[in-house]
């Protein structure tokens, strides 16, 4: 059998471990916040429609909300209800898998060579950990992947141009599965001004078509519309945009920009310092021979610029979006890499010798088992049919059983972390007061809720504004220690984890 395979070498074999590596990291990652009002509303979905208002918060209940998860909830909520937790991070594996091997493809695409290639996905992979796991936001890199090997695939062979039509239907599923199918279109708006551009500016004697791209843009905006929400999904992103002092993402870590004295952002530096060196590289070695608007008209590629400059910005803005540069800017950086130095580049390569060749298929398999057993061993592997409580974000399951005792008349203050949970645990029961869906606490909630949990003059003043009449936290926090000293209000339950506090 062996033989029968194609020669594989060192380098491709490890560029494969790594993609089903992230395939298999989802094992370990620990239950997201969010995963539980994921699966209560595919839940909600399959049992009643696609929902329009927010039902799950007394603080914001009927405001308008858009289930822009829907299709992937509804699908999590499935396969859960038929492999358990297990299926979902099958599930999730594959997407996280499939990104890293779109990512291959892109750098290979764009010239760079197999060494090269491994430490970039290497560097993705690095970039983008922080966010894998059982979440619907890492279907962005998937989709977004998809859009750029498509549009540069026709770029680099027109005859191709079919292949924009896959956008339409690509578009139709990204949308009903999250927000960030923005960006999508904003990529096929990129490549249709760039190549406009190029073809105004550079005078090729073979000119890049761009009617395609105007018409995959058109039909891939049009495509939006099919979702159950029309033309209100496209007003989704309003509810990130500052309103006035609320806004809600100042307070969510993911969409802080980065803090390049952490050193935890050193591969994100490395990458703009990469970046900015093979610019300046290749600018003077093109000004030692020649003019600098010659340079600017045979390198400059006005499509390249506007990837780096739009999705470094979108980059900048925090983790939520980082895997999004990763996705589009690593592949570019390969292939300057790949021009300025030939030797990263693939033009030379060679292939690997038989024997060698075939021996890598045999280790790359050995590898591949001892890497999966050591996964699916290790103690903090999810591989029990319900998700882990435990571990890096450990849930108040027992405290939530107390709270399903108490009367439906319950005004719940919550830990903001904790909110999905006691949706999954405590709805229709009881409704929370805040929880993970940023975009629907648009207003003052989120604000009073920094008041309440940092102590504020007022905060006892909110909690009655709000009519809360019992309050769970965790047991070390500072509200907690504040309510165990007020006259009104008495310890219900308490465990090492969490507290509930009732007004007496």
């Amino acid at each position: 059998m062996l033989n029968r395979l194609p020669p594989l070498h060192r380098y491709t074999m490890l560029a494969g471990l790594l993609i089903i590596l992230a395939g298999l990291l989802p094992v370990l990652a620990p239950s997201d916040f969010d995963l539980w009002w994921h699966l209560r509303t595919g839940q909600l979905i399959a049992e009643q429609g696609v929902p329009t208002v927010n039902d799950y918060s007394y603080t914001e209940l009927g405001r308008p909300w858009i289930a822009y998860h829907w299709l992937i909830e509804w699908l999590m909520y499935g396969v859960q209800q038929l492999f358990g937790y297990p299926g979902l991070i099958i599930l999730f594996g594959l997407v996280q898998a499939g990104s890293s091997l779109l990512v291959y493809r892109l750098l290979r695409l764009l010239g760079a060579g197999r060494v090269l290639t491994l430490l970039l996905l290497l560097l993705f992979a690095i970039l983008t950990v922080p966010t894998w796991g059982v979440r619907p936001q890492i279907l962005a890199s998937l989709f977004l992947a998809a859009y750029y090997l498509i549009l540069l695939t026709y770029k680099h062979t027109p005859s191709r141009r079919w292949l924009l039509w896959l956008l339409l239907p690509l578009s139709v599923l990204w949308t009903n599965m999250h927000g960030t199918y923005i960006t999508g279109l904003i990529l096929i708006g990129i490549f249709l001004l760039g190549e406009v551009l190029n073809n105004f500016i550079y005078r090729p004697e073979q000119p890049l078509p761009t009617l395609p791209l105007l018409l995959a843009l058109l039909g891939s905006t049009a495509a939006t519309l099919l979702n159950p929400y029309f033309v209100n999904l496209w007003l989704l992103p309003l509810g990130y945009v500052p309103n006035g002092s609320h806004n809600p993402l100042f307070y969510v870590d993911e969409w802080v920009s980065p803090d390049f004295h952490n050193y935890a952002n050193l591969p994100l530096v490395a990458s703009f310092v990469l970046l900015m060196l093979v610019g300046i590289t290749r600018s003077v070695a093109v000004a030692a021979r020649t003019r600098w608007r010659l340079a600017l008209t045979r390198y400059l590629d006005l499509t390249e610029l506007g990837i780096v400059v739009a999705f470094t910005w979108l980059g900048l803005q925090g983790a939520y979006t980082t895997p999004l540069y990763a996705v589009m800017v690593l592949p570019l950086l390969g292939r300057g890499l790949a021009q300025t130095w030939p030797l990263l580049g693939r033009e030379d390569e060679e292939a690997a010798p038989a024997g060698e060749g075939r021996f890598n298929w045999l280790l790359g398999t050995v590898s591949l088992l001892l890497i999966a057993g050591l996964i699916l061993t290790a103690p903090g592997a999810q591989t029990q049919r319900e998700a882990r409580l435990d571990g890096t974000f450990p849930y108040p399951a027992a405290a939530a059983t107390y709270l399903s005792q108490l009367p439906s008349d319950t005004r719940l203050f919550n830990d903001f972390g904790w909110g999905g949970y006691l949706i999954y645990r405590l709805y229709p029961q009881h409704r929370v007061f805040i929880d993970g869906r940023v975009d629907v606490y648009r207003g003052a909630v989120f604000d009073d809720y920094i008041s309440i949990t940092s102590l504020a003059p007022n905060w006892p003043a909110l909690l009655d504004r709000y009519k809360v009449n019992t309050v769970l936290l965790p047991r070390s926090s500072a509200l907690a220690a504040a309510l165990g000293k007020e006259a009104g209000w008495r310890k219900g339950y308490a465990d090492d984890l969490a507290v509930v506090f009732q007004k007496k």
